[in-house]
């Protein structure tokens, strides 16, 4: 038990950890485009997307799961059988 707890806490440590990072990162990044056609005071706003972004979330449950078990490795103690 001490083990799994150990290991959600890491899980939704890194999680959390790598979701800021990549929005951080996101946001870094964003270059918004100014077009001629649009109003100086325009209501709408348009989001567009550069790449598949639906692996996203998965990719980083996966980083944040393989950096859980890491860190349950890393602090629990190896007992002979």
């Amino acid at each position: 038990m001490k083990k799994f707890v150990l290991f959600i806490s890491a899980f939704i440590a890194a999680y959390f950890t790598l979701q800021i990072a990549s929005g951080l990162v996101l946001t870094w990044f964003y270059s918004p485009t100014i077009d001629a056609t649009t109003t100086p005071f325009a209501s709408e706003v348009v989001f567009t997307s550069a790449g598949p972004t639906y692996l996203a979330a998965p990719i980083l449950a996966l980083m944040a799961a393989m950096a859980a078990y890491g860190t349950t490795q890393l602090f629990t103690k190896k007992t002979a059988h």
